[in-house]
């Protein structure tokens, strides 16, 4: 076999290995790794292939998995293999590789393999471990070294991933233990103590699987059984509470705070005697974990009878800690002063009429750094600014609320209170409340909160919140203002500059407001006025007037001077309408002052009711149309101008209504594109071209299919054109796609991706409508495109206006200069055509070589 079929077929093998491998979860890891296993086997043709541990003390392999050939394998191997030490230095010292022959192995070696080769790749890992591969006859199927690398490697690497999600695992399992430890402290009380502690003991044992978990205090130099919890499944009792031995440790605990003693490490025996008396077994059969936090303080003793896990020592530690904490707290409660000096919260006791008898520091500098006496007596109500919802503050004996405090400072402060009985020694009940302040954490959900009402960029209210004023309010007024040439801005002076005008907008438009109305940042350029009720349409009027004429001021933008300018649609509320609606009256009465050239104020009215009922009507008619497949493809012709021959044809959208006939694409297409159908209706002229051309009698004839903006800046246009071409068979070079010069402008950078991700398809760019747009030459260098087409708007007064002749030219010019084809469109008569032909244009179409028709017609024509 050829060096290189023999290595595309290893790394095929490898393949689908390598991807299992890579995506197995810790418990699917082990059946992946057989089944890789098992791939190579079948690969080298070996009835056999095992991953070892290698044992270098007992000179031995230790199976950790294997396949073997069900049929024809002979007898099994054993779970352990004996080698000799040579055989151990060759896979150990081979550079990662060693082929051993069977001789090398001492017994349990199938007697239908000793023929056969031993090989063995060793994988690089925490533990020494073999690849194995054993095969009935003395020549492999294929070489080994190769395969048996590459899946050594792999394995490896998934082991080391497989071993670092189980540390993940183990280190979640362990925070989620630690947390709930912390939750059971933090909710204990002095009363219930005793009862966490036992708690935080059975916690710690069941998630250890340990036979015991037993709290010792150090007090004179004994430790003191305080807390034990067993295991039902352990044979011991463990020691008795109020059970004491001398203790060495707090000799170890006065040189480090915290620290972890394995038992058979401990220097002292007596521990060793005392497992034995209490638990049963011998001292080599547990493990005893001794954490020591600080001098005098809780030791935690875990005794196994099982493989001690690794992250037991942070969760032994973590719990310990824990427990530490719930001592000393309640420790504080028992002594008033030193808790109340220390707590890390505010506490305040109050006697049974509500009346403050002591509090700390921490809550004193919560209230503006007041001397913690001087709140004896008052009541908490006195410093709160109100209280929740149908509850006295100085009733409260139990539970938690938040409330806002009254302080020396301007600025607001806010605590989250929890209030516990406690026995503080005296006949009457008394009430602890700790205080947290959440005055950082309330500022920052006031400022998510804010974040997700208001606009980055202006810090106006947003599109939400203008819905939400809208809902709550009745009887208002809105304008909306879209800003007139702010695209121009962002091309032109960039982006940032687009930004600058965006906040000198906003600052006009608050400007502009009466007392009471709001301003909101709709979107993009687009921004909101509402008029508070009841609004008329002269006060509506009367703001719109005088927001244009502040926006009609100049803006600096940098060495910049630009005139903003605004079109604004109003739209009063009524009776009957809700917000929904009263938005969409005022973006209808947008639209049309924009249609109208912008810089114009319109009120929707019964007029424009009526066109927005067309619009809804049409929009629900172009989505019947497009599910009953009533949007059909007509074809105008493309021609020479040399000979006048047939040679392509445009595709265009026509809507074959019920009613109204076929109407053409400049009836509906805006409204698909306002309502998101555009880009089904342009793919389904696509396919519907694609799949009509292939059926022509010339095979030579080009169609042309539109691009919408929608689609030029689609990630998917690619896969959609690919997708009608394999459907309809049609070969790429006999389909160009035409491409509008504004919409490839929209996002140049997108434009260019999807348009050349289209080049590599092999089908033809052409440029729509070129020299009504944003003509440039770094766009026509930097786009992929084959062609540009003449607007008519230059062509139809060729005859007439010799300054469309001198343009014309030098579009042709231009296009010669790139290397460019060019086709002139609209051309109505014999001498736009003769025009066109006398300067160098040698492709056109328009209604004198034919109108847009059916695709019988063009086929017609074809004969």
């Amino acid at each position: 076999m050829e060096p290189a079929e023999q290595a595309r077929l290893e790394s095929e093998m490898l393949w689908i290995p390598a991807l299992e491998l890579a995506r197995a979860s810790v418990d699917d890891h082990p059946a992946v790794e057989r089944d890789a296993l098992r791939v190579l086997g079948q690969h080298l043709g070996a009835s056999h292939v095992a991953l070892w541990r290698v044992d270098f003390d007992a000179f031995a392999l230790d199976e950790v998995s294997s396949w073997r050939q069900r049929a024809g394998s002979g007898a099994d191997w054993s779970a352990r293999t004996q080698v000799s030490s040579d055989a151990i230095d060759d896979v150990t010292g081979g550079g990662g590789y060693a082929e051993l022959a069977l001789d090398a192995i001492a017994e349990h070696v199938p007697a239908d393999h000793q023929r056969g080769v031993l090989a063995v790749a060793t994988i690089e890992a925490d533990e020494a471990l073999g690849l194995v591969a054993v095969s009935p006859v003395a020549n492999w199927k294929r070489p080994p070294e190769t395969p048996m690398r590459g899946l050594a490697s792999l394995l490896r690497h998934s082991r080391r991933r497989v071993a670092a999600l189980r540390e993940l695992a183990d280190r979640q399992r362990v925070d989620a233990l630690l947390a709930e430890i912390a939750d059971v402290c933090l909710a204990a009380t002095h009363a219930s103590a005793g009862a966490a502690t036992l708690r935080v003991c059975q916690m710690l044992g069941e998630f250890l699987e340990a036979d015991g978990v037993v709290t010792r205090r150090l007090v004179g130099g004994q430790a003191i059984v305080d807390t034990k919890w067993i295991s039902p499944n352990s044979e011991g009792k463990g020691p008795p509470i109020g059970h004491s031995v001398p203790s060495v440790y707090d000799s170890y605990a006065s040189v480090a705070d915290q620290f972890v003693i394995l038992a058979d490490e401990s220097p002292d025996p007596v521990y060793r005697t005392e497992m034995d008396r209490h638990w049963g077994g011998a001292a080599d059969d547990y493990v005893q974990l001794i954490h020591v936090r600080g001098r005098g303080v809780d030791t935690l003793n875990v005794t196994y009878r099982a493989p001690l896990p690794k992250f037991a020592p942070d969760v032994i530690r973590g719990a310990a800690v824990q427990l530490g904490y719930l001592r000393g707290r309640i420790e504080a409660e028992q002594y008033a002063e030193t808790a109340f000096a220390d707590a890390p919260v505010g506490i305040v006791l109050r006697d049974a009429a509500g009346s403050i008898l002591r509090a700390n520091a921490v809550f004193a500098q919560l209230l503006g750094s007041i001397e913690p006496d001087v709140l004896v007596g008052d009541r908490l109500s006195d410093h709160l600014e109100r209280a929740p919802s149908g509850r006295h503050f100085d009733s409260l004996t139990e539970g938690e609320f938040v409330a806002r405090v009254r302080t020396s400072d301007t600025a607001p402060r806010w605590g989250q209170f929890e209030t516990v009985e406690v026995d503080a020694g005296g006949p009457d009940p008394t009430w602890l409340t700790y205080v947290k302040d959440i005055t950082d954490q309330r500022r920052a959900e006031d400022a998510l909160r804010h974040d997700a009402t208001h606009d980055e960029l202006t810090g106006l209210p947003n599109r939400r919140a203008l819905k939400a004023a809208l809902a709550e309010s009745a009887d208002v007024g809105v304008l909306l203002i879209d800003l007139d040439r702010f695209k121009l801005v962002n091309d032109s002076l960039g982006h940032d500059r687009g930004d600058e005008l965006l906040q000198t907008v906003a600052d006009r438009l608050r400007l502009a407001l009466r007392p009471g109305d709001r301003v909101f940042r709709h979107g993009g350029d687009e921004f909101a006025i509402v008029i508070l009720g009841p609004a008329t349409e002269v006060d509506a009027t009367r703001v719109a007037s005088r927001l244009r004429s502040l926006l009609n001021q100049p803006a600096y933008l940098g060495p910049h001077v630009v005139h903003p300018g605004a079109s604004v649609g109003i739209a009063i509320s009524s009776a009957g309408i809700d917000s929904a609606e009263l938005l969409r009256r005022a973006d209808t009465a947008l639209y049309r002052a924009k249609a109208l050239g912008g810089s114009t104020v319109v009120t929707f009215d019964e007029t424009l009711s009526q066109e927005l009922l067309h619009r809804v009507s049409t929009e629900a008619g172009l989505r019947s149309a497009l599910d009953e497949n009533r949007i059909v493809t007509h074809y105008q012709p493309e021609v020479s101008l040399a000979d006048g021959s047939l040679i392509g044809a445009e595709a265009l959208a026509r809507w074959d209504h019920p009613t109204e006939g076929v109407l053409p694409a400049a009836v509906f297409i805006s409204i698909a594109e306002d309502v998101g159908l555009v880009r089904r209706i342009g793919e389904h002229v696509l396919h519907d071209a694609c799949a009509e051309a292939i059926t022509w009698p010339d095979d030579t004839l080009v169609v042309r299919v539109n691009l919408s903006a929608a689609q030029v800046l689609s990630d998917d246009t690619v896969r959609v054109v690919g997708a009608a071409l394999c459907a309809s068979g049609l070969p790429a070079r006999r389909l160009c796609l035409e491409v509008t010069e504004s919409a490839a402008i929209e996002d140049v950078r997108r434009s260019e991706a999807v348009m050349r991700g289209l080049k590599d398809l092999g089908v033809e760019l052409a440029l729509d409508d070129f020299g009504t747009g944003y003509s440039s030459l770094s766009y026509l260098q930097r786009f992929p495109i084959d062609s540009l087409k003449i607007d008519r708007s230059f062509v139809m007064n060729l005859a007439d206006d010799d300054e469309s002749v001198a343009f014309v030219r030098s579009i042709i010019s231009l296009a010669d200069s790139l290397g460019l084809s060019v086709v002139g469109e609209g051309v109505e008569t014999e001498a736009q055509a003769n025009i066109l032909r006398f300067l160098g244009c040698v492709r056109a179409q328009g209604y004198l070589f034919g109108r847009p028709g059916p695709a019988a017609e063009l086929v017609a024509m074809m004969s």
